[in-house]
């Protein structure tokens, strides 16, 4: 029986974690034996053994041959880059700090290395980067400034493609939690959580809408432990609202799990005045509807009118998204109208969707959902068609997994004996042939 390799701690030293990606690589990906990967490598295995263990240091000409062994387009490559210059940076710090160099001017180097050493080159999940969190670097921003960085982001998730939007976030999270591990200030600790959180929430969005799933539930974990420990009731409760919905709508958590998520919520937040409780009402709405459950959804809606007729206070950073000034309530009230089959309403409510969302994916969504209801209704071929439009429009680059999914759960429900109907056959071909979009 082979022995069970040793495991690796990515957060020990970058080397570890550059041996943890060979490794990944290696073992998960390929499926390739020490030996295996050696002998197509033109190296010696004990060497590379050592490599993923970060015992050793492969050479630049080396992790070239394995990236391309593991076929890894050039993600391996630009990781050990970044390591190596990390390494270097490191060397450069402890040589400056005994010669008296200007400490802001060694942050400038430093950050300017992590900036543009290329973090979009690790694995699709951003796990290793989740684990980079560790490692500590000195960042001098104030909290006011991640501040205004968690709203650039949020336009950024809204405006740009999702592979771009994660490259980014990842740089500031690395950076984040550097200046998290070596702040004393107790105050700036709290506010620099709620940056943790807010940015774990974007950072899980993205990985969403690129399919990633498994590390988005990572990633929604992080934000609502992040707000947790803030102790900001409305950042828990906005967090909690918006991952359940989130989770809905990615297929990530069925109707019914959602739907006990929101009343979780709703347990945490008691009789609070908060404007966390309309964004719970929200999500109870779109899972009552998906259940079936169309009168008590509408119930919902109404009482998120209600509370946000009320101007109950919310979270303070991204106040855009907690306020739900982007659209949340009218995409409620049209997913509830699509699924109930109401045309009348599910129109009106698109529109008022598409003036308000600058979200590009809820902008396409919408005009899903609309697709959708048609059908129900019964105008299969015209609501199919409208569907093929909708994403046949979609560049290839804004094209996320739950356009294409949306568009998968609209086959399903179309009549067996329709089902090879021309209008039909265009849609699943659009489908099959999806761009491919990821990190």
């Amino acid at each position: 029986m082979p022995r069970k390799p040793e495991p690796v701690n990515p957060c020990e030293s970058p080397w570890h974690l550059l041996g943890a990606e060979l490794r990944y690589w290696r073992d998960q990906v390929r499926g390739l034996t020490l030996r295996q990967a050696g002998k197509l490598a033109f190296c010696d295995d004990a060497d590379l053994s050592k490599w993923e263990r970060g015992l050793a240091r492969p050479q630049a000409d080396t992790v070239r041959r394995l990236d391309e062994v593991y076929g890894a387009n050039g993600r391996l490559i630009a990781l050990h880059a970044f390591v190596a210059e990390l390494e270097r940076l490191r060397i450069l710090v402890r040589k400056t700090q005994s010669n008296g160099v200007d400490a802001t001017e060694r942050r400038q180097v430093l950050q300017f290395a992590a900036v543009s050493a290329g973090f979009g080159a690790l694995n699709p999940t951003a796990e290793p980067i989740r684990q980079l969190l560790h490692m500590d670097l000195p960042d001098d921003r104030t909290v006011e400034d991640w501040q205004t960085a968690c709203s650039d982001h949020l336009k950024a998730l809204r405006t740009r493609p999702p592979d771009k939007v994660s490259t980014d976030l990842c740089s500031d999270l690395i950076e984040l939690q550097r200046q998290l591990r070596i702040t004393s200030n107790a105050t700036e600790v709290i506010e620099l959580r709620r940056v943790v959180a807010a940015l774990s929430y974007l950072q899980a969005i993205v990985l969403s809408r690129l399919g990633e799933h498994v590390a988005a539930l990572r990633w929604w974990q992080t934000a609502r432990t992040a707000a947790d420990a803030t102790g900001d009731l409305h950042l828990r409760l906005g967090i909690r609202a918006s991952t359940a919905g989130h989770m809905l709508g990615h297929g990530q958590r069925n109707a019914a799990a959602v739907l006990r998520l929101a009343d979780q919520a709703r347990e945490l937040a008691g009789d609070a005045h908060s404007m966390g409780t309309a964004f719970i009402q929200c999500t109870r709405a779109k899972a009552l509807a998906t259940l079936g459950r169309h009168k008590e959804a509408r119930a919902a809606l109404r009482e998120c009118r209600n509370v946000m007729e009320a101007a109950p206070p919310a979270a303070d950073i991204m106040p855009e998204v907690w306020y739900m000034r982007g659209g949340q309530l009218e995409y409620s009230e049209l997913w509830v109208s699509a699924e109930a089959g109401d045309e009348k309403a599910t129109l009106e409510a698109r529109d008022r969707v598409l003036s308000l969302a600058e979200d590009y994916e809820y902008r396409i969504i919408a005009h899903l959902h609309l697709a959708m209801c048609t059908v129900k209704a019964g105008g299969m071929v015209e609501g199919v068609r409208y569907a093929t439009d909708t994403i046949g429009s979609v560049p290839p680059e804004f094209r996320t997994n739950y356009i294409d999914k949306f568009g998968g759960q609209l086959l399903q429900i179309i009549p067996e004996e329709q089902r090879q109907h021309p209008a039909v056959n265009d849609l699943r071909h659009l489908l099959i042939t999806k761009p491919h979009v990821s990190i």
